[in-house]
C-alpha cells in the first residue's frame, strides 16, 4: 500500500471503482438489509487500550517487558499509558454510544487479575473489569470477553510460558474469585446463549507452531478439541 494511502482511504476509493464498474455494466445496485439483530461492535485488547501498567497490583506481563526492553521498539513506544481505558472506560463506553454499537469484544489482562499468574487474585484488578462490565450492561452493549490476548504474566514467561505443558493448567485452574464472582453470569445473560462457546481463531502458521508444541499434527490437534466437545469453525481466510 503506498505510504500516502491510509487504510479508510484505500476502502473508500476501492468502494468507488467498484461502484464504477456496476454502473458501467449496467449491473443492477441490490440493496442489502442487516438482520434486524445484527451487533454492530468495536473490539480492543487489554495492552492496547488500558495503561495503568503498574498499578493496582498489576503484575508485569511479557509486553511491558519486551516494550521497556532498549532497541525492541523502534520508537521506544509502550502500552504503559496507551489510551489510558483503566481509568477513562466510561467515556469509552459513552464513545460506542455515540457511534450506536451494540457490542463490545475487550480482553482481560491476566497479571491484572493474578499478578504471578497463579496465587491469589488481585482484588482491585478484578473489580476493574466488573465495573466496565456493568457499565456496557448499563448502556445497552453486550460485553464479549477475550480471556488471553498475548499478555502473558511474566511470572510464567520466566517457567518457559506456553512450551511448558504445565501453563495450560495455572489458567485453567485459576482460585476461587477469577472471574469476579457473577460476572460470566452477567456476560452470558446478555448474550443469551445457554453455553459458552469456544472459538478459535489462528491463521494457518499458527495452528501449526501451536501443533508443534504440543507435540500434535494438525488433524490431531483439531481431533483433541473436538473430543471435548468444543465447537469449531473455520474463518475465512
Amino acid at each position: 500500500m503506498p505510504p500516502d494511502l491510509d487504510r479508510r482511504s484505500f476502502l473508500a476509493d476501492g468502494l468507488g471503482i467498484a461502484g464504477a464498474a456496476a454502473f458501467a455494466t449496467g449491473a443492477p445496485i441490490e440493496p442489502h438489509q442487516f438482520p434486524k439483530n445484527f451487533y454492530w461492535g468495536a473490539a480492543t485488547a487489554s495492552y492496547q487500550v488500558e495503561g495503568a501498567w503498574n498499578q493496582d497490583g498489576k503484575g508485569e506481563s511479557i509486553w511491558d517487558r519486551y516494550s521497556h526492553t532498549a532497541g525492541k521498539i523502534k520508537d521506544a513506544s509502550t502500552g504503559d499509558v496507551a489510551c489510558d481505558s483503566y481509568h477513562r472506560y466510561k467515556e469509552d463506553i459513552a464513545l460506542l454510544q455515540q457511534m450506536h454499537l451494540t457490542s463490545y469484544r475487550f480482553s482481560i489482562d491476566w497479571p491484572r487479575i493474578q499478578p504471578e499468574g497463579t496465587g491469589l487474585p488481585n482484588r482491585k484488578g478484578l473489580d476493574y473489569y466488573s465495573r466496565l462490565v456493568d457499565e456496557l450492561l448499563a448502556a445497552k452493549i453486550r460485553p464479549l470477553p477475550t480471556l488471553y490476548h498475548w499478555d502473558l504474566p511474566l511470572a510464567l514467561e520466566n517457567k518457559g510460558g506456553w512450551t511448558n505443558r504445565d501453563l495450560a493448567g495455572y489458567f485453567a485452574d485459576q482460585p476461587d474469585g477469577i472471574p469476579p464472582a457473577g460476572l460470566y453470569d452477567r456476560i452470558l445473560h446478555e448474550v443469551e446463549r445457554p453455553l459458552i462457546r469456544l472459538t478459535l481463531t489462528a491463521t494457518r502458521g499458527n495452528q501449526v507452531r501451536a501443533a508443534e508444541i504440543l507435540g500434535l499434527n494438525r488433524n490431531t490437534l483439531r481431533k483433541k478439541i473436538q473430543d471435548l466437545g468444543v465447537e469449531m469453525s473455520r474463518g475465512k481466510r
